[in-house]
């Protein structure tokens, strides 16, 4: 499995800021291109923001990372329709170190549901404390990956596209934390150990893109 350059994920949000290209679907499933401008507002933010390299230690609370991923989601979903694009097949995956009634380890969750009930805990919860030192010591790390076997052979735009697309969710993670009272640090750089964890948990998946929250220090 070739390996993912460090600064890729960040260059191809870059590039995609430009000019957005469509996911390919699998070979008979492929969505036309259309391009199309960027909002505004997104460019503005990349340009004159930065990550917020430090965060309070205080705990989070899982409905209020819920409601940020849900409302990035959603985000995202308007400048890269589906109908358009095709499914990337992303998921996203709680490295939770602080948040309320959550033991420590990785967790799938619904972002529908504000219980921890619609919390699956994975295995590898050994691995939470290297990811903490690799990126920031923050009270939550949202892993995002995204479905290389959506990607059908020889379609060289689409893995720029699909690192495209899990960066712009990324963004739009940090662009609605702080109306929750919550900041965002943004890493582009790969795990090869959560590669391995959500593979196991759905093959094709890889890890492309990290986001830690926390309060603001």
């Amino acid at each position: 499995m070739p390996l993912i350059p460090v600064d890729a994920p960040l260059e191809a949000v870059r590039q995609a800021l430009l000019a957005r290209q469509p996911l390919l679907g699998r070979a008979d499933t492929a969505a036309p291109h259309r391009e199309a401008e960027p909002p505004a507002v997104w460019r503005e933010d990349i340009a004159g923001k930065n990550s917020c390299g430090r965060l309070r230690a205080d705990p989070v609370a899982l409905p209020v990372l819920r409601h940020v991923v849900g409302a990035a989601t959603a985000m995202v979903a308007e400048t890269w329709p589906v109908d358009a694009h095709g499914d990337p097949g992303f998921l996203t995956v709680l490295g939770a170190w602080d948040v309320d009634d959550l033991k420590p380890g990785f967790y799938t969750c619904s972002p529908d549901t504000a219980d921890t009930g619609g919390c699956r805990l994975l295995a590898g919860a050994e691995l939470l404390p290297g990811l903490r030192e690799r990126y920031v010591q923050a009270p939550a790390l949202l892993l995002l990956t995204g479905d290389f076997e959506r990607i059908p052979p020889g379609a060289d735009a689409a893995y720029g596209s699909l690192v495209s697309r899990v960066g712009a969710l990324g963004h739009a993670i940090w662009r609605t934390a702080p109306a929750e009272g919550l900041a965002a640090s943004l890493f582009g750089r790969t795990s090869r150990e959560v590669t391995g964890l959500v593979s196991r948990l759905q093959p094709g998946q890889r890890h492309l893109f990290t986001v830690a929250l926390g309060h603001p220090a």
